[in-house]
């Protein structure tokens, strides 16, 4: 927007010069509706589209107007109206319109919408007072309600700042930002044109003012004695004053006043003898509260481009997080290997690996770590990485849960735990040789169909300082498969908030083994998806809390290194 005056190319839509202080727009357009609504559109060089289609400038949502109804044009420094509707009748005046040029005080009549045109601009620059209260109110709304102004948050809030140091006759005005700690911080100014620019870093009286504008939560005023005294928004105006805080505080929808103060609005004049009428002072006190919205709305709008970002950060985690657990897992020469993964916080706090040792030996390994979310995802990810380096050097369960519980009590705080249960298969005699610190008992299930639980030989690790010797042995011979899961699938509720629980899963397993297959070998993809079906029927799209883990894995007929 060019100034005519200095000739300064500003902000679309801007009010005033950013060089000269002038005013930017031409006339100004009331527009009543006919259940007693109104609004008033200030009009600016170009041209404007009228009607109830929400694609026009001036979209009026009324029944009686067509989608376009019509135009209005900036000629020659004129403003021209021309009608486009040739189903609802237009009206200048009184009379039939088609193309006129608009005069001050005309009257358009667009269905049962009334539309005043005013051509002249309102007789006050910035900080030189203001007489016509009712149209200041209505442009001020103007910025907040009608969207297609384009003003960014800034560029509001500073229009705000002018309109409210043209009703107090400041010179300038600073804005700051409140934290939760109540300490402030510089946002914005505004001055008077000619006047000095008001330093970002404020004095020890506007130090002054501002403490005790936090403390009491009422607006603090400086007088020309140099006195500061403390009034209520309803009164301070009418005081003399020539520096004046004001607390801006949130006020929620229910109407409940937040105990924080989210900002400070400090006005500074030369003199002090000049009052404001009561009228002012309540449109004053409007323009506060609607600055405290602003710096909410601004508030909210950073918190949620922090969440936006924090999830596109947890999508790329669990990304990796997926690579990480499926490094190995599918690849085990004579083993189908199948697994389930389903995170309540979009990344998961479940450890699973299936590694191959050697030529002869296979690891198989499932924990859950106390929690969820991105701190059990790490500690998960560091559990993975203590298991696979210490298995290089030996693969005993009872040395890699002794090493991890010394590693856990060391880096984690006393109310991290993880259970956690490590098998080791050898599958040239058959023998799963395993140890399992507080896990739920995963499931091995033979070649003739018998389920056997695994169950726990140690406390989790992390708890307490001991020794973890006791290892078991059992037979995992080939067709057999082995179910490993973590709680969060006995702990799945469903709409009555009725969980599934081990007797519910133990039942679930068994009628998927003895399934007759097509073949006389189970499949793990088979025994996979059935449970997965099965704990989707019962959970009913109800919402979990806690992560999920199942993993599945047959040994093939053909096993290498099996007897």
């Amino acid at each position: 927007m060019t100034c005519q005056y200095c000739q300064t190319r500003n902000q679309v839509q801007s009010l005033y010069c950013a060089r000269c202080g002038k005013l930017l727009f031409k006339s100004k357009l009331r527009i009543d509706g006919p259940h007693g609504e109104n609004q008033t559109m200030l009009l600016f060089a170009r041209d404007y589209t009228i009607g109830r289609g929400p694609d026009n400038d001036i979209s009026i949502p009324d029944p009686s107007l067509s989608r376009r109804h019509a135009i209005i044009s900036h000629k020659s420094g004129n403003f021209v109206v021309r009608n486009v509707s040739n189903k609802n009748g237009s009206l200048l005046n009184d009379k039939p319109l088609t193309h006129a040029v608009l005069k001050d005080r005309d009257s358009i009549q667009l269905g049962n919408v009334m539309l005043h045109y005013c051509s002249e601009a309102p007789a006050f620059e910035v900080g030189k007072g203001m007489e016509e209260t009712e149209f200041f109110r209505r442009q001020f709304l103007q910025l907040f309600d009608f969207t297609k102004t384009h003003l960014s948050t800034r560029e509001s809030i500073l229009d705000v700042l002018a309109l409210t140091m043209s009703i107090s006759d400041a010179n300038h005005v600073q804005l700051f930002t409140v934290d939760a700690d109540g300490k402030w911080r510089f946002r914005m100014a505004k001055k008077y044109e000619h006047t000095r620019s008001p330093a970002e870093n404020v004095d020890a009286t506007a130090q002054r003012l501002f403490r005790q504008a936090l403390d009491s939560k009422c607006p603090q005023l400086l007088n020309a004695e140099g006195t500061i005294t403390s009034s209520t928004e309803d009164d301070c105006m009418t005081k003399r004053w020539t520096r004046i805080v004001f607390p801006l505080i949130w006020t929620h929808r229910n109407g409940a006043v937040s105990h924080q103060t989210i900002g400070l609005c400090y006005f500074i004049r030369d003199d002090s003898w000049r009052c404001l009428s009561s009228n002012k002072q309540r449109m004053f006190e409007k323009f506060m509260h609607q600055l405290a919205m602003a710096l909410e709305n601004e508030r909210l709008y950073r918190a949620s481009r922090e969440h936006q970002k924090m999830a596109e950060e947890l999508q790329r985690a669990s990304h990796v997080q997926k690579k990480l657990h499926g490094i190995g897992a599918n690849r085990i020469p004579g083993f189908e290997i199948e697994t389930l993964v389903k995170s309540s916080k979009g990344i998961s706090g479940d450890y699973f690996d299936v590694i191959r040792l050697s030529e002869n030996k296979v690891l198989f390994a499932i924990g859950d770590i106390c929690g969820s979310g991105v701190p059990a995802a790490l500690v998960s990810s560091s559990v993975q990485a203590t298991v696979r380096s210490q298995m290089r050097y030996s693969t005993s369960p009872r040395r890699l849960l002794n090493h991890l519980n010394l590693l856990l009590r060391q880096s984690t705080n006393d109310s991290t735990f993880v259970t956690l249960f490590v098998g080791v298969l050898d599958p040239s005699n058959n023998q799963l040789t395993y140890l399992n610190a507080g896990h739920p008992p995963p499931f091995l299930i033979s070649r003739d169909k018998k389920l056997t639980e695994l169950k726990s030989t140690n406390p989790p690790l992390g708890v307490i300082k001991q020794s973890y010797s006791v290892e078991k042995r059992v037979e995992f011979c080939q067709t057999g498969t082995l179910v490993m899961y973590t709680d969060g699938l006995l702990e799945c509720q469903n709409q009555t908030r009725e969980r599934l629980g081990r007797n519910r899963l133990h039942s679930l397993i068994t009628r998927q083994v003895r399934e007759k297959p097509q073949s006389d070998e189970m499949s793990a993809l088979r025994i996979l998806r059935g449970i997965e079906t099965e704990m989707t029927n019962f959970i009913q799209g109800a919402t979990q809390t806690d992560d999920m883990t199942l993993i599945v894995a047959t040994r093939g007929s053909d096993n290498p290194g099996s007897n």
